[in-house]
């Protein structure tokens, strides 16, 4: 029997419609409706005709939980610090024993059943299902209803709420199985995908079809620009991107990678390639991934239209908690009684294996009695298992998704809806932003920017008002006064242009990376889910519903104590629906708004535990400094991190001059060396078991009246926005200096009174060239610039290269003890690839700057998507070797896997921030033979 088509009858005998009356007169004389167990869409849409009387179905009843007054109360104690419940999580033996199903009333649903006939297949008192067969006919004399078919005769719903006997009143919550229109759809998609590649998925699988959806940007396809760079990401969002940008830096530094304890749950109806997810995390740089597979309805789908959710949503999971063992609950939609998403839920929830789960699905054409009747109580218990349950709330702005009765697909709404799913309370509904990201010109995102409301030419991020559900307490008194749950709950990035992410996707069983081809709202969900673990991480628990505890934060309406930053600008209107605008505070556009990882997960550190907040920076040599933050203790010590060029040394502990339980301040001596010009700073309760905080990183200068010189930027050019990030392991300019030209270095400090030496440190014989000394008086020296001639020949002229300037007072006892922070800028020309030929094997590149130190992406048109086979290794080693025969020409072989056609060359010589070729140089492209 195919359980997608029930046969037609268009006419029933006479008789057989009249006993049918008669007897469901007589069985219904005291029933119940079970509420809302119907699609509204059976009531509109033209019938085709009658099933065949004898047509099977394959049924699945939930019955509901017990004791929702306690259990309420109970869920409200687990997130309530005051309460003795607080955080003590129930397995879910326990769980079922006080809230599930009583025996008597599971026994009586199960011989009622077998009393009308019905052929049980199984029961389960733990998973609160029943699940058993019966003909058409069955179906309608013991429920009280009609079905019908429509279109081609596959699809079919009753047109009414079915009847049960009023004994099982608040006992049974739902029935699945007497109807098919329901449909679930993934909510991350990937834009090189067409409409009708996506559409051929068909209705039992139908994926989300915006109504305005369109990729006006072509050009930036992964197969016409080459923008990927390994290690760094170009103008689309790569794993490191998002970590410096959502602030994620700090805490991975600090060994805090979702590790030492349970699984995230992944939910997903397709399986995936293994080898995408492998090359995603090779290509980045993260860690391996730990996946588990579950196989929710016993037997593996294979690979399905939604294999890329399933690929996107654990890629990005691992981006922010790669120590994190991800279980994939996989359901099978032709062998599920609701539907494949539906089942893998159901296990995640009662396996209570993982104290995340993630749900980047959505449902359109479901009876609402699936919301409330059969997700509701299982979100219930996650919560009450201490599971945080993260659902991408949707990519369509107010409209959200409905079903088209016309071509039976999920497709754009016309008025406001939400996708109820993230509505319930005990979930947290993830909405979506976009913004346009600075990058260094390695392609490096270099920090925050304001955010806006996702809503471009790919999607708009979903939100508004519940139809089904109440307001919850958390929601009291901040979102609209509507009675209803307001979603979303928080947001992250999710446009497809800007700024657009990397996915690694399955090509036709090969493995690829794809440059800016993921979006959509199920980005921020694993993204939270990855958070949360994070979280659980440094408190040494589950978290349970994170909810009550974000609007909490939320109120405190400051981003450096909340880790909340919030979205005031952009709307969420979309397909002629008007949305909801962003204001400060919350909204229906972006709730709260978006994370700093960092302040975020420091933030939840238990009582006792000392948090950095905010940090003055620059930090002075020779001055004071201010930490804010919580739990300072009496015996509060302040770890110093100078960086330098062979790595950290601490110049601490320091003990604070002045302190409070929230603020410490901190004299730092004259004879600390300022280094590579920044520090990392952690605070240690040396009388609370010398418990640590999150490490905080600041800018380090010199103190004009300590006498110590500070180097603050190179030909007018200021220190970069990295120059504060220890990742960058530098103060940087974004400048060249070149060989027999003037060098001006602009800072503070510097002794016009006894003169100064400058040493240039570079890849020469000595690693350095100087020291260049300038006396009092010199035309070239004052307090705030230095300028002299870099020579262009003999022993002391730099090679082309990276290089770093030191400058050094020589005070009055002559003693040149007191050093500037390094600074980096490149030696030399400004690296370019002017052309790039093949003979044989070999490949031939002609540019300018180019040392021993370069490095090549090598870009290779493979199944319609640019691969990328070279750039660094982990262990930062070249991918492909190189032969430099000097500054303006090298050789290679072609690399392996390397396929002919259309090719090109960027040439880089990282870290070394400007030194990288564009990119987008027409003398890097050619055709591999």
């Amino acid at each position: 029997m195919k359980r997608d088509r029930i046969a037609v009858s268009r006419s029933v005998a006479l008789g057989m419609f009249l006993a049918l009356v008669f007897t469901s007169s007589l069985v219904w004389a005291q029933s119940a409706v079970l509420v809302a167990n119907h699609p509204v869409e059976a009531t509109v849409l033209p019938p085709a005709g009658q099933p065949s009387p004898g047509a099977p179905l394959i049924m699945e009843i939930t019955l509901g939980l017990r004791n929702r007054g306690a259990l309420n109360q109970l869920l409200a104690d687990l997130q309530n610090p005051s309460s003795p419940g607080y955080h003590r999580w129930l397995s879910s033996a326990e769980f079922d024993r006080r809230f599930g199903p009583a025996a008597r009333d599971f026994g009586a649903v199960v011989r009622w059943l077998s009393s009308q006939g019905f052929k049980i297949h199984s029961a389960d008192p733990g998973a609160r299902s029943i699940q058993f067969t019966g003909p058409v006919f069955l179906v309608e004399r013991a429920f009280g209803t009609r079905l019908a078919v429509f279109g081609d005769g596959s699809l079919y719903a009753n047109n009414s709420d079915p009847l049960i006997p009023s004994q099982f009143a608040g006992v049974i919550s739902a029935i699945h199985g007497l109807d098919n229109l329901g449909r679930s759809y993934p909510l991350g998609r990937a834009a090189l995908r067409s409409l009708t590649q996506l559409s051929a998925a068909g209705p039992g699988l139908a994926p989300l079809l915006l109504a305005e959806w369109s990729d006006p940007e072509p050009e930036e396809s992964a197969s016409s620009q080459p923008d990927a760079t390994v290690g760094t990401s170009g103008p689309t969002f790569g794993p490191g991107d998002l970590q410096t940008f959502y602030d994620e830096t700090p805490q991975l530094k600090a060994g805090i990678n979702g590790g030492k304890g349970d699984c995230a749950a992944v939910v997903g109806n397709s399986d995936f390639l293994d080898a995408a997810i492998n090359l995603f995390n090779s290509q980045f740089g993260l860690p391996p991934s730990s996946i588990t597979r579950v196989l929710a309805d016993s037997a593996n789908p294979g690979l399905t239209a939604d294999e890329f959710e399933a690929l996107w949503d654990q890629e990005w999971l691992h981006t922010v908690a790669p120590g994190t063992p991800i279980t994939f609950y996989l359901g099978n939609d032709a062998k599920a009684t609701v539907d494949g998403i539906s089942d893998a839920i159901k296990r995640a929830v009662n396996d209570n294996k993982c104290g995340v789960i993630n749900i980047s699905f959505g449902f359109c054409g479901k009876a609402d009695s699936y919301f409330t009747g059969f997700l509701d109580p299982l979100f219930a218990k996650a919560a009450a298992q201490g599971q945080s349950i993260f659902v991408a709330q949707g990519d369509a702005g107010a409209a959200d998704v409905v079903l088209d009765p016309k071509t039976m697909n999920c497709v754009s709404g016309t008025t406001r809806n939400v996708n109820e799913i993230g509505s319930d309370p005990n979930v947290t509904s993830v909405g979506g932003t976009q913004f346009t990201p600075k990058y260094d010109p390695s392609g490096n995102d270099v920090g925050f920017v304001p955010e806006r409301v996702w809503n471009d030419a790919s999607g708009a991020g979903a939100g508004g008002t519940s139809r089904l559900f109440s307001k919850p307490a958390y929601q009291a008194g901040v979102t609209p006064a509507d009675g209803k749950r307001d979603v979303p709950d928080i947001s992250a990035g999710a446009s497809r242009i800007s700024p657009g992410f990397f996915v690694a996707d399955d090509s036709g069983g090969k493995a690829v990376i794809d440059s800016g081809s993921g979006f959509g709202t199920s980005l921020g969900a694993p993204m939270w889910s990855g958070i949360t673990k994070l979280i659980a991480q440094v408190t040494a628990a589950r978290v349970g519903n994170l909810n009550p505890r974000l609007y909490a934060l939320g109120k405190l309406g400051d981003s450096s104590k909340s880790g909340i930053r919030d979205v005031t600008a952009g709307n969420n209107n979309f397909n002629g629906v008007t949305g909801f605008n962003a204001v400060p505070g919350y909204d229906q556009a972006s709730g709260w708004g978006t994370p700093d990882i960092n302040v975020l997960v420091s933030a939840f550190q238990p009582a006792g535990v000392p948090s950095i907040g905010s940090v003055t920076s620059p930090i002075l040599v020779g001055a004071s400094f201010v930490i804010n933050g919580n739990n300072f203790t009496p015996g509060s010590r302040v770890n110093f991190f100078v960086a330098t060029a062979t790595g950290p040394i601490n110049e601490g502990p320091i003990k604070p001059t002045a302190q409070s339980a929230t603020q410490l301040t901190v004299g730092v001596a004259p004879t600390v060396p300022l280094g590579e010009g920044f520090v990392d700073l952690q605070v240690v309760n040396t009388d609370k078991g010398f418990t640590v905080s999150n490490p905080a990183a600041a800018l380090l200068q010199g103190s004009a009246k300590a006498g110590i010189p500070s180097l603050t930027g190179i030909n007018g050019v200021p220190l970069a926005a990295t120059s504060s990030d220890p990742s960058f392991a530098t103060n940087n300019v974004e400048t060249v200096v070149a060989q027999g030209a003037t060098v001006k270095l602009d800072g503070t400090g510097f002794d016009t009174a006894d003169g100064v030496a400058v040493d240039l440190f570079c890849a020469c014989p000595g690693n350095k060239v100087g020291p260049f000394f300038l006396n009092p008086g010199d035309p070239g020296l004052s307090a705030t610039q230095i300028s002299f001639l870099i020579p262009g020949s003999g022993s002391n002229a730099p090679v082309t290269g990276p290089g770093s300037f030191v400058i050094s007072n020589k005070g009055a006892a002559g003693a040149y003890a007191m050093k500037s922070n390094a600074v980096s800028v490149p030696i030399g020309e400004k690296i370019s690839v002017t052309s790039v030929t093949q003979s044989g094997t070999a490949i031939t590149v002609q540019g300018t700057g180019f040392s021993r130190l370069t490095v090549i992406n090598f870009f290779n048109a493979q199944s319609g998507t640019a691969v990328n086979l070279g750039g660094l290794t982990g262990a930062g080693a070249a991918k492909i070797p190189l032969a430099l025969v000097n500054a303006n020409k090298f050789t290679f072989g072609s690399p392996a896997g390397a396929v002919p056609g259309a090719s090109y060359v960027q040439a880089l010589n990282p870290p070394y921030v400007p030194f990288t070729s564009t990119g987008t140089d027409p003398g890097g492209g050619f055709t591999l033979k």
